[in-house]
């Protein structure tokens, strides 16, 4: 697993960037629209199992984590694996 930090909202939240690269991943992201277990399947597999720690992080706000999955998006594409990308 290969993982970056990114900062968000003044907060570290680690990201699994192969998650990212995943073809089950992005059929989850894909079928969110429809099915809102995809989404919880894909926040975990993105934030290694610690997406629930990180909604409290975040107050607890689906709009948060929203949020927080674009901002990572954004990191890993702009990243080397390791570092971190303040957003």
């Amino acid at each position: 697993m290969n993982t970056i930090k990114v900062e968000f909202e003044g907060k570290t939240f680690d990201v699994d960037t192969d998650a990212f690269k995943s073809y089950t991943v992005a059929k989850w992201i894909a079928l969110a629209g429809e099915r809102a277990d995809c989404a919880f399947k894909a926040f975990e597999a993105i934030f290694s199992g610690r997406d629930e720690e990180y909604a409290d992080m975040l107050g607890n706000d689906v709009d948060k984590m929203g949020e927080l999955l674009n901002a990572a998006l954004i990191a890993v594409a702009a990243s080397k694996d390791g570092e971190t990308v303040k957003n």
